[in-house]
């Protein structure tokens, strides 16, 4: 998850495609784009739990399937945008199909009733 702001998102040019860097420039919102794109890159890292390393790893992310070749695999994402006043990008990553997934942004009472529900133990 990333709050969607102004950045110079040319720099992360060696961790991306030419391809999507061409998206991101032709985007009616470069930020906006930038974000998705960074969030999947994200999104799949962590799911891989190589951290940021495996970004300089080959794998090929199709954005109109909404899949990610990887290690002769096939993972798939989806992307959500959240706005609470500042913009968000939220984006998963799954070797299950995530087309039907959704999100629910917790209120505060719900996290209350959430962690009153948890047993915390004592240190």
């Amino acid at each position: 998850m990333e709050l969607v702001k102004d950045k110079d998102w040319r720099i992360f040019h060696r961790y991306l495609t030419d391809d999507e860097m061409s998206m991101i420039e032709n985007s009616e919102s470069p930020a906006e784009c930038f974000f998705e794109v960074w969030t999947i890159r994200e999104a799949f890292a962590k799911k891989e739990g190589l951290g940021l390393k495996i970004l300089d790893r080959d794998f090929l992310v199709d954005y109109d399937r909404h899949e990610i070749g990887y290690d002769g695999r096939r993972l798939y994402f989806k992307s959500f945008d959240h706005d609470a006043g500042d913009k968000y990008k939220i984006s998963v990553c799954s070797e299950y199909d995530v087309s039907k997934a959704s999100i629910h942004i917790l209120s505060p009472e719900e996290w209350d009733k959430l962690w009153s529900g948890l047993a915390i133990p004592d240190k």
